[in-house]
């Protein structure tokens, strides 16, 4: 993928400007009138949408975690709401940088003692839900 724009479906998921493509010449009207022309001057955009539709999360349930204790000195504990296997936490310092990330199930255990006092966001990622808390260090 190059460094063009992303396209976001109802899934939350990422389409690269190839996939969206494909939908488009897959459910348009090409200009030469076989399935192998361009997309032709207007693309059928209600087909397109139900393209883009059919590759979405049906019952979608956004990312949700506690983050226990907080403020914490030396060790801050995830619980999480129906973490799936693909979920994962990422630290975040005040100027954006990552410095913690793991896959991670519900009671997993961080330690922070090492990290300077302050503040820093937890994310949650999980099947495209995304859940951001803030973590007061001592």
């Amino acid at each position: 993928m190059g460094t063009g724009l992303l396209f976001l479906n109802a899934a939350l998921n990422y389409l690269s400007p190839e996939k969206l493509k494909q939908i488009l010449k897959s459910t348009g009207i090409p200009q030469t009138g076989s399935k192998t022309g361009n997309i032709g001057p207007l693309p059928d955009m209600k087909a397109a949408i139900e393209a883009v539709s059919a590759l979405a999360v049906k019952n979608f349930e956004p990312a949700d975690f506690i983050l226990f204790l907080n403020p914490a000195q030396d060790k801050v504990t995830i619980i999480g709401n129906k973490l799936s296997t693909l979920a994962k936490i990422e630290m975040i310092n005040s100027v954006g940088q990552i410095i913690y990330s793991r896959n991670i199930t519900t009671g997993h255990r961080i330690n922070i003692e090492n990290f300077l006092s302050g503040i820093y966001y937890m994310r949650l990622l999980d099947q495209g839900g995304v859940c951001v808390k803030k973590l007061i260090k001592k």
